[in-house]
C-alpha cells in the first residue's frame, strides 16, 4: 500500500514501514512450501527392507526355484526344500559346470538329501558376497538363483560390479587444459596503433603545408 501526501513541500510518497512481523510473514509461505516438497520427495523414496535371517527357497514341480535370488543378512541361514516335483539338488555355481565351484557348503543338498518332496537342507552363509547356485538335475532347464549375503535387501540380489572387473573400459576424467599463452597485453598493441595514427597524422599534415601554405615557396624547376 502506497499513501499519498500532497501538502506545501509538494507530492510525497510513503510506504509503511518493513517491520520484523511483516518480514516473518512473508517468509513463512515459502518455508511451508519448502517442507512440503521435503515431505513429498521422501514419500516417494524407497526405504530399505533389512536383510533376514533365514530364508526358505522351495523347489516347485515347474523346476523353478520360487524365489530364484534371495537376500540373507552375513551368517544367516538359506532353507532349500523340495515343494513339489522330485529331485532337486542344490549345488554351489552358475551352473556352468557340473560340479560346481564350491563356494559355499552343499554338501547337506545332494541328491540323496533332495529326492523326494518335504525333503530340505540348511546352508549357513557367514560372509558377505554373492553366491550363485542350480539343480543338478535341471540346470539344463534354467533351475538357477543367486543369494545375495549383505548389502540392500531391496536389489533384490543384484550385484554390483565395476566396470573393470566386467572387463568394460574405465572412463577417467579429462585432464585440466593447459592455460592458453597470454601474448602481448592489449595495452601494447594500443600504444603501436595509437603512434602509427599519429604518424599518418603528421604526414598529412606536412603534405597540407606545403601544398597550401602561401609564404611556403616551391623551387622551380
Amino acid at each position: 500500500m502506497v499513501l499519498i501526501n500532497i501538502g506545501a513541500s509538494g507530492l510525497r510518497l510513503y510506504r509503511p514501514a518493513l517491520t520484523w512481523a511483516r518480514l516473518l510473514q512473508s517468509r513463512r509461505p515459502a518455508e511451508r512450501s519448502f517442507r512440503e516438497s521435503e515431505e513429498r520427495h521422501a514419500a516417494h523414496v524407497p526405504r530399505r527392507r533389512p536383510q533376514p535371517s533365514k530364508v526358505t527357497i522351495a523347489g516347485t514341480a515347474a523346476n523353478r526355484w520360487e524365489p530364484a535370488d534371495a537376500s540373507v543378512k552375513p551368517g544367516g541361514t538359506v532353507t532349500f526344500r523340495v515343494a513339489s516335483g522330485a529331485t532337486h539338488p542344490v549345488v554351489s555355481g552358475d551352473g556352468s559346470d557340473p560340479q560346481g565351484d564350491n563356494r559355499f557348503d552343499d554338501s547337506g543338498c545332494a541328491l540323496a538329501n533332495m529326492t523326494k518332496v518335504g525333503d530340505s537342507c540348511q546352508v549357513k552363509f557367514p560372509k558377505a558376497g554373492t553366491y550363485p547356485y542350480f539343480c543338478q538335475v535341471h540346470v539344463s532347464l534354467g533351475m538357477k538363483g543367486v543369494i545375495t549375503v549383505g548389502g540392500s535387501a531391496a536389489g533384490g540380489g543384484a550385484t554390483t560390479t565395476s566396470a573393470a572387473g566386467a572387463g568394460g573400459s574405465v572412463v577417467e576424467p579429462p585432464s585440466a587444459a593447459a592455460p592458453p599463452s597470454s601474448g602481448r597485453p592489449a595495452i601494447y598493441w594500443a600504444g603501436w596503433g595509437l603512434f602509427a595514427l599519429g604518424a599518418l597524422l603528421a604526414l598529412g599534415l606536412i603534405a597540407l603545408y606545403v601544398r597550401f601554405w602561401p609564404g611556403f615557396t616551391r623551387p622551380k624547376s
